[in-house]
């Protein structure tokens, strides 16, 4: 049987993967909203960078359009911005740009709310419990929110 380290070493150690690769794609990401614009990097996706080539997904055929007349100014945007010449060339594709965005963290219930939450939940039948509990924290984060959202 294989030990982990030494699987690890051979995944990695494929030319897919080496190590130079991902640190450069590390630096292309963190870079690129900075080179080309909030707006712009949140209506498109980098797909990959694989030997001075970045792979962009756009939102639709027209940004593809545009972003191709804007192709050499971009990487000069974005080796200017690493300060070194990384990206030698950009291909521009159709594709899903969703941005996955992280979880707002839910504020934690107050001891008054958890009391008033007990107090209803140890009214409820014990096979229902866990479900009456669950509807009720729901039901005060989302009341919570609404509070939030109205003193805005």
């Amino acid at each position: 049987m294989e030990k982990i380290n030494q699987s690890l070493h051979s995944f990695f150690s494929r030319r897919k993967y080496d190590r130079k690769n991902i640190i450069e794609s590390s630096f292309i990401h963190n870079a690129y909203p900075q080179a080309v614009g909030k707006m712009l990097a949140r209506s498109t996706k980098i797909l990959g960078f694989r030997t001075g080539l970045l792979t962009i997904a756009c939102k639709n055929s027209i940004y593809v359009t545009e972003l191709h007349q804007m192709k050499e100014e971009m990487i000069e945007k974005i080796n200017r911005t690493l300060q070194q010449d990384m990206v030698k060339e950009i291909r521009f594709v159709v594709g899903n740009v969703k941005q996955v965005q992280p979880k707002k963290r839910k504020k934690p219930l107050t001891s008054e709310q958890k009391e008033w939450i007990e107090k209803i939940v140890s009214q409820a039948p014990e096979c229902y419990q866990k479900q009456v509990r669950s509807m009720l924290v729901a039901y005060k984060e989302k009341e919570e929110c609404s509070k939030r959202g109205s003193q805005i």
